[in-house]
């Protein structure tokens, strides 16, 4: 046998788990015949020939030594390579640190800056806006001087002209909140005979205005306007001793029949009848009232104390009344007797359904309140 070729040791063959025969084999692989050669000495017709399978191990030992020192230089390689990446990773990493501290640095004062001049901003701002605020107060005064001084002529010719014309809503609201301001002022002038015109003229002209806007206001109320009826009361809530409360009232009173017309027929009251009588009377004032109080909430700017006087005015003018009424057409004394235990009863049941309406009312007024803000 002879050895044709060699199997050429790579570092591809030690990758991998270390398995000694499989490496033999390999090794042993370009020996042509080895399996025969094996065979006959194995009969004993053979002699073993070791020196083909000497040369062999001795060139893979060599080889061995080669890649072992090929892995050294590499590793050398490896590790200057290493060494000098990791010197210029330092420095590129303390290039990038001095440039993160000197843009902080940057940052920082920048944000100072900015800070600075945003406070001065802010000052400027309310020192602006506290100059405008003076400027218009005093504007506002002069105007309020000069619009003064032109009442005390009693001239009204030389008025406003946003006293004398209210053909525009705003105007009419507009000229309603100047002489309200104007009233102020007069009745602080108390015991001044020099301003005797003008508080005569201021009183005049804001009385002849809240007409004007209380007409105004009933107009909306009757086409269930409650929006533009709502921006009128607040106006009109605004007047010295205001009559939107108490026109309101007493158109609601209008519509509430008296004790006398609810009785007229009736010269004397049978209970059975004023049984019947007091159910459609009391129904009536639930009724009105209930409409009343469906506006109030949604009109006027306190309607508390507006439904308060209603409830007031009802009992006083229509309930006392109607008892009265029956009680003074009869001379029966259990006849009155049993009236007045109706009376009694209806009252006392209407009073708590009225309150239970007044009730859910301000509810309403108060939900529409917070939605508001």
């Amino acid at each position: 046998s002879s050895v044709l070729s060699t199997y050429d040791l790579s570092l591809a063959d030690f990758e991998h788990a270390f398995d000694p025969k499989i490496f033999i084999q390999k090794l042993t692989s370009p020996i042509y015949g080895f399996d025969e050669e094996v065979k006959q000495i194995a009969d004993g017709g053979k002699d073993f020939n070791p020196q083909p399978y000497q040369d062999l191990l001795e060139r893979a030992i060599e080889d061995l030594r080669g890649l072992r020192t090929k892995v050294d230089d590499d590793i050398r390689v490896l590790i200057e390579e290493t060494k000098e990446a990791e010197k210029h990773h330092k420095k590129e990493l303390k290039d990038l640190n001095s440039k993160f501290h000197t843009i902080r640095s940057k940052f920082q004062s920048l944000d100072q800056r900015i800070s600075k001049v945003s406070h001065t901003a802010v000052r400027t701002g309310q020192q602006l806006e506290a100059v405008d605020k003076n400027r218009r107060k005093t504007e506002a005064g002069k105007k309020m001087i000069r619009q003064f001084l032109e009442f005390n002529t009693g001239d009204s010719h030389k008025f406003d002209p946003i006293f004398r014309d209210f053909s525009d809503l705003n105007r009419l609201k507009t000229a309603a909140a100047t002489i309200q301001q104007l009233q102020k002022y007069s009745n602080q002038l108390r015991g001044d005979d020099k301003a005797k015109i003008a508080k005569k003229a201021i009183q005049d002209t804001a009385d002849k205005i809240e007409a004007h806007m209380l007409s105004r206001f009933q107009t909306e109320l009757l086409q269930s306007h409650l929006k533009k009826a709502k921006v009128l009361a607040q106006t009109l809530c605004n007047f010295q001793a205001p009559k939107v409360t108490g026109e309101f009232v007493s158109q609601v009173m209008k519509k509430i029949p008296e004790a006398r017309s609810s009785l007229k027929s009736l010269s004397i009251i049978d209970p059975q009848v004023y049984k019947d009588k007091c159910r459609t009377f009391f129904g009536r004032i639930t009724d009105e009232c209930k409409k009343a109080f469906h506006v109030i909430v949604r009109v006027f700017p306190a309607p508390s104390s507006v439904m308060v006087q209603i409830l007031n005015r009802v009992f006083e003018e229509r309930i006392k009344p109607f008892i009265h009424e029956a009680v003074s057409r009869n001379s029966e004394i259990g006849d009155n007797l049993r009236i007045l235990e109706e009376a009694h009863l209806q009252t006392s049941s209407t009073s708590d359904r009225l309150y239970a309406l007044k009730q859910a009312a301000m509810k309403t007024f108060m939900e529409s309140e917070i939605g508001q803000h």
